[in-house]
């Protein structure tokens, strides 16, 4: 028996010193080197207190964040439906994987779903991880996106 004890679920105010890591080592990552980090703290903590405007969510191994994925929605008012903008996904290098990717994809598009958000979009600046391939396997067979941006490039 194979015991999967990766899971994805929201992010809530006990994670936010975990989730200031993560942060942080993913600006790290991207190259970012000089920022302030009580604005990242900042920043994390009006996130959380978002309920109706922003979901994360977390990757888990047991009890410790390993990934997350920041999802803002609004209801633009020319629009029938909510759009989701899917703003910030990180997965630590030890556990970047196509299959922890597509758990924490999947999460989200459940989510979604179950609030009839239909659309879902990226920024042109997100933050994906500098390990697109993986990224890329991971959402092979969902819906093409029209645009993947590669930070190695």
């Amino acid at each position: 028996m194979i015991v999967d004890d990766i899971q994805v679920r929201r992010i809530g105010a006990k994670d936010i010193y975990q989730l200031f890591d993560l942060a942080c080592e993913s600006l790290r990552e991207k190259g970012i080197e000089n920022f302030k980090e009580d604005i990242v703290m900042i920043g994390l903590k009006n996130n959380l207190v978002r309920k109706y405007t922003n979901i994360d969510f977390g990757l888990y191994k047991l009890n410790t964040l390993i990934g997350f994925a920041f999802v803002e929605f609004q209801k633009p008012v020319y629009l029938n439906k909510p759009v989701a903008m899917l703003d910030n996904i990180f997965i630590c290098r030890d556990h970047r994987t196509a299959r922890n990717y597509r758990k924490l994809i999947d999460s989200i598009l459940q989510t979604l779903a179950k609030m009839e958000i239909p659309t879902i979009k990226t920024s042109d600046e997100w933050t994906l991880c500098n390990n697109c391939e993986t990224f890329k396997s991971a959402v092979s067979d969902l819906a093409k996106p029209k645009t993947i941006y590669d930070l190695e490039a």
